[in-house]
Order: structure tokens, then C-alpha cells, then sequence
């Protein structure tokens, strides 16, 4: 969580699909009470993952490596 409360969750996955587990995971924590949340991904999400994704409330960034100080190879 950062200071001001928001859960962020990072995935260091280079492809993400909409699915049961993924699903049940933005549910679960919808229902948590946390006022705020972001996933922020190495790769990308799907058409259908992200318009999940973003209607359950989440922001999304992707491909966020070199942000937080990774060096991506072959970029």
C-alpha cells in the first residue's frame, strides 16, 4: 500500500488474460474495503482483461519496468 492508503499490486508478467483466478482476485479485493487500488504490469493485458479490469474500479499501468527502475532488456 502507499502512504496514502491505495493498494498496488505488481505483476511481473509479460502477458496478462482474463480468466477465473485474475477475476476472483479484482473481486476479492473489491470487496475489501480499500479505497483505492492500481495493478501496474511488466507486460501487457488483454482487450478484455484491461475492460475488466478498469470497470471494477482499478487503474491500470502497463509495461512499467524502467518506472520503477528495471532494466528491460531488448527495449
Amino acid at each position: 500500500m502507499n502512504k496514502d492508503g491505495k493498494l498496488i499490486v505488481i505483476l511481473p508478467a509479460d502477458n496478462i488474460t482474463l480468466n477465473k483466478r485474475p477475476a476472483t482476485g479484482i473481486k476479492a479485493v473489491k470487496r475489501s474495503g480499500i479505497k483505492g487500488y492500481e495493478l501496474w504490469t511488466f507486460g501487457s493485458v488483454s482487450p478484455a482483461a484491461r475492460k475488466f479490469i478498469q470497470e471494477s474500479g482499478w487503474k491500470l499501468k502497463q509495461q512499467i519496468g524502467k518506472e520503477i527502475g528495471f532494466i528491460v532488456q531488448g527495449k
